[in-house]
């Protein structure tokens, strides 16, 4: 759960690094493998989750004992977040347009009614269902896809550009310029969905939280904004 949502180290800034451990009859350990700092997990019922620095970081000054509710670790490690140009071989790229980010393996579900529907490379034969798995006969009051069934695409890679959010697989890419997006909004647990022109697109993410994407794709929503003035609405990060 808490390496959902902190996404980075807070100490180091090493992305998709931390990992939770369930201890039998002890507090949960959280550890970062990139820079050794180990927490210990204690929560408060009705308040909030509490870290404590058990084993400081070999790359960041704080010492050990420091105790911090989880709410002030994630406000630490959005400090000093920015958009840095990475490269991958995997995406070619415009002149002049860099590539902020990249994921792991990642699902891409389209509306029932998408015109890529007709050429699925995967599941053109399965029944419709929502994100949860569940047939789309089943109802759930919360379910944003329930009234809208979505269908599988494919699964490959999403990548996050200066110009636009690319999804690609061995067989098919899909761009969405950055410039017709409506919005993006980080459903957790779950993935990242995307209102680009009258199409509504969920990226389900493997082994990455969509609270990264959305904290990337509201920086790259800052710049659009100036270069356009058309605004990119986000869910809070």
């Amino acid at each position: 759960m808490i390496p959902a949502l902190l996404w980075r180290c807070p100490l180091c800034a090493a992305q998709d690094a931390l990992v939770q451990r369930r201890l039998f009859l002890r507090p949960d350990r959280l550890d970062c493998p990139h820079c050794a700092a180990r927490w210990r997990v204690r929560r408060l019922p009705g308040d909030d989750f509490y870290l404590r620095l058990d084993r400081p970081s070999v790359r960041h000054p704080m010492p050990a004992g420091e105790e911090r509710p989880l709410a002030a670790w994630y406000d630490m490690m959005k400090t000093g977040l920015r958009l840095d140009a990475i490269t991958h071989p995997k995406i070619p790229l415009q002149p002049g347009e860099d590539l902020y980010l990249a994921s792991r393996s990642a699902e891409l579900w389209i509306a029932a009614d998408d015109p890529m529907a007709a050429d699925r490379p995967i599941g053109r034969d399965a029944p419709a269902r929502d994100l949860y798995g569940l047939p789309v006969k089943t109802r759930l009051a919360s379910d944003l896809s329930s009234e809208n069934p979505v269908l599988l695409a494919g699964i490959g890679q999403v990548f996050l550009t200066s110009r636009r959010l690319a999804w690609q697989s061995e067989s098919c890419r899909q761009d969405f310029p950055l410039d017709l997006l409506q919005g993006g909004y980080a459903i957790v647990n779950l993935g990242l969905a995307v209102v680009s022109g009258m199409r509504l697109v969920f990226f389900r993410f493997q082994h990455e939280s969509p609270l990264k994407w959305v904290s990337y794709l509201s920086l790259a929503a800052v710049q659009v904004q100036a270069e356009t003035g058309r605004p990119i609405v986000t869910s809070h990060w």
